[in-house]
């Protein structure tokens, strides 16, 4: 036995089962209420058995009686094919897709038709059953090609058969139904080309549209791509500014913090002066810390809240506290302290020239300070002290002795 052939697969998809599926998809929707809209009606001048002419429109499968009868042209013609010569049937089918209804339709008809394949023509009506939902009723009306010819033989003034369509009444409604294999193909390949052209036009104007929609945020995305390009163009043309710039804000950052970390140091001759002059003559200094504008003194003195109250008015000082008690040791006559004060700068510069201009004007010599008279045990700190004092009075003292010429 040879292997049986399996069908073709598509990602397991049978793809002749979804080739008939998109068929029959494509079958509904030609066939359906959307792609009516689109499609143009035809004009019929139906040519009746007994009695004048009548004017019909053909428009998405069904037959409309048209109320401007004869005042427009009708490009194509249907003759009426009289109750004498065909056969009606009545039945029921389930709602199906209209190609499905209509396959369901052509067997039915060929089934039941009591003429030859050959000659048979038929036509049918559906319409939705009153009495079972979900189900139509259909009307099949079957005649012979011959029969039909050999009538238009007999009717002078009547369309030749092979140019015009064959309609037939229906016998439940005042509607005509078409029997095909006419010329019905005809008008119906001209409701095409129309129904395509509308599509055509109704794409083009969805197009348009959408162009004129998206128009402005096509033109501001060019814009904004247009000014980005500039930016870019400027911020390469500006890159040697720029640079100079940041060098001379840094430059500018550097002198900053230069002047902050200079105007944070006091003079520490200046802050030797001046404690010179604040201290009294039974104090004396063991060591004199300065960091920044914080100075720190440890020494010995007699009353050591005198000390820190004359401290205190001392222009040149502020926050002046002391961090731990002072003490007194058994058998000691002095008090052993240490004091913490603020330096404010602008106003020890202010003390000292004032100090210079008086000594100036008067021309006396400073007292000798008493660091220069302090005790053996005074620390390094103090010898600087001293020093320091001994060289602002020397000057002084040589200006005071000297003659006047």
């Amino acid at each position: 036995m040879s292997p049986t052939a399996s069908p073709p697969r598509f990602f397991g998809l049978d793809t002749h089962r979804l080739r008939d599926t998109f068929a029959q998809a494509w079958a509904e929707l030609r066939d359906g209420p959307i792609l009516d809209w689109f499609t143009p009606a035809a004009r019929v001048r139906w040519f009746r058995a007994e009695g004048p002419e009548e004017r019909w429109l053909a428009s998405g499968g069904r037959l409309v009686r048209d109320k401007a009868g004869a005042a427009r042209a009708a490009p194509f013609a249907a003759i009426e094919v009289p109750d004498a010569i065909v056969l009606r049937r009545h039945t029921t089918l389930p709602a199906l897709a209209p190609a499905a209804a209509a396959q369901a339709m052509a067997l039915d008809a060929t089934t039941h038709s009591p003429f030859p394949p050959d000659e048979l023509v038929w036509g049918a009506r559906s319409t939705s059953s009153t009495l079972r939902r979900g189900w139509q009723d259909v009307e099949i009306v079957l005649a012979s090609r011959r029969l039909i010819q050999q009538h238009l033989a007999t009717q002078p003034g009547a369309p030749a058969l092979d140019s015009c369509e064959a309609w037939c009444l229906s016998e439940k409604a005042a509607e005509p139904i078409v029997l095909t294999g006419f010329a019905e193909s005809r008008r119906q390949r001209v409701q095409r080309r129309g129904r395509n052209l509308n599509l055509a036009l109704a794409a083009t104007a969805l197009v348009l549209l959408a162009a004129v929609a998206i128009t402005p945020s096509l033109q501001l995305r060019a814009r904004a791509l247009a000014a980005m390009q500039d930016y870019e163009r400027l911020a390469r043309q500006a890159a040697p500014a720029l640079a100079q710039r940041e060098s001379l804000v840094r430059s500018e950052d550097q002198l900053a913090e230069l002047r902050t970390i200079l105007g944070e140091q006091a003079d520490p001759l200046q802050v030797m002066d001046l404690l010179t002059r604040a201290l009294p003559d039974d104090s004396s200094l063991l060591t004199v810390n300065i960091s920044g504008l914080k100075v720190t003194l440890t020494g010995q003195t007699a009353n050591s809240a005198a000390l820190l109250e004359r401290l205190g008015n001392e222009a040149g000082l502020r926050e002046v506290r002391a961090p731990t008690a002072a003490t007194r040791p058994p058998g000691a006559t002095k008090d052993t302290f240490t004091i913490e004060a603020q330096i404010d700068p602008a106003a020890l510069q202010r003390s000292t020239a004032a100090d210079a201009t008086h000594s100036a004007e008067t021309g006396k010599v400073p007292t000798q300070p008493p660091v220069a008279a302090a005790s053996a045990p005074a620390t390094a700190a103090s010898s600087p002290a001293s020093a320091a004092s001994a060289a602002i009075a020397a000057p002084v003292q040589r200006n005071a002795s000297s003659p006047k010429p």
